[in-house]
């Protein structure tokens, strides 16, 4: 299966993506900053930019989104709301416009 992972160079992203890979997924990570997980093809976007995110996604046969601030103390609460609302609504958007089932 061929996955995108928004996020994927964060702590948790990266995790996630190895254990993709072991499951013999092929992997693409999506991060405003490209992690150092081997086997996984890197893109770099901001997850908040729906149109690259959704370019990014064609061909793709799930996601999972974990791009976000991952929670209070690290942004004032409209940033957090802002910034992890636009990142889920366009995972979803890109989803929907690359005709992708599986969104986690």
């Amino acid at each position: 299966m061929r996955i995108l992972v928004t996020g994927a160079g964060g702590t948790l992203g990266s995790y996630v993506c190895r254990e993709l890979l072991r499951a013999d997924h092929d992997v693409t990570g999506y991060s405003r900053s490209p992690g150092a997980t081997d086997g996984v093809s890197w893109v770099r976007g901001d997850a908040a930019n729906c149109e690259d995110l959704t370019r990014s996604a064609a061909g793709h046969d799930a996601i999972i989104h974990l791009a976000a601030i991952p929670g209070p103390g690290r942004a004032s609460p409209d940033e957090l709301l802002a910034t992890n609302l636009a990142t889920t609504t366009c995972a979803l958007e890109a989803a929907v416009q690359s005709q992708i089932p599986t969104v986690v």
